[in-house]
């Protein structure tokens, strides 16, 4: 099942040069009912993507430069994604791109942005379907970053972003 999103943000976000992103999301057949109790951790460090022009011919052409793949690899739904410049201090409902949507237990998600996306260092932040505390991931420089995939240890009880 494929989702497209859009997210368009105010004029704050508009001034810190997120315009918006869309994310596609196919979703696995996993399903679960347990709360995901976990820590923030600080992701890996990241190795290089690969260099693709930005391209600005339409408004549908994405910044191939800070596009990537979200995996949610948890063992829980995930019932809002918020991706924002580390700029911002603080999270906004224009910075959500599920809309409604859960994120389930093994789908992946596109996160395509607007060409006139300038930031270089973005942020993350999960919110659980079970109302667990989110979780977020700071300053992730999405210029060297592919692909993100969350995962949770139940022994350890904590959520980690591998970077990739």
């Amino acid at each position: 099942m494929k989702i497209n999103i859009i997210l368009t943000l105010g004029l704050l976000a508009l001034s810190l040069g997120f315009i918006g992103c869309t994310a596609s999301v196919t979703t696995g057949n996993n399903a679960n009912a347990k709360p995901a109790n976990s820590a923030a951790s600080t992701p890996a460090p990241a190795t290089p993507a690969s260099s693709n022009a930005n391209t600005e011919k339409s408004d549908n052409a994405s910044n191939a430069d800070l596009d990537f793949t979200l995996v949610n690899k948890t063992g829980y739904d995930i019932k809002e994604v918020l991706v924002g410049p580390s700029a911002t201090k603080d999270w906004s409902p224009d910075m959500e791109i599920l809309k409604g949507r859960a994120f389930k237990d093994g789908a992946t998600m596109e996160v395509k942005f607007h060409p006139k996306a300038t930031a270089e260092n973005w942020d993350i932040k999960v919110e659980w379907a079970d109302g667990s505390p989110s979780e977020e991931w700071l300053k992730l420089n999405l210029t060297k970053i592919e692909k993100v995939t969350l995962k949770y240890d139940k022994a350890a009880d904590k959520t980690t972003a591998i970077i990739e």
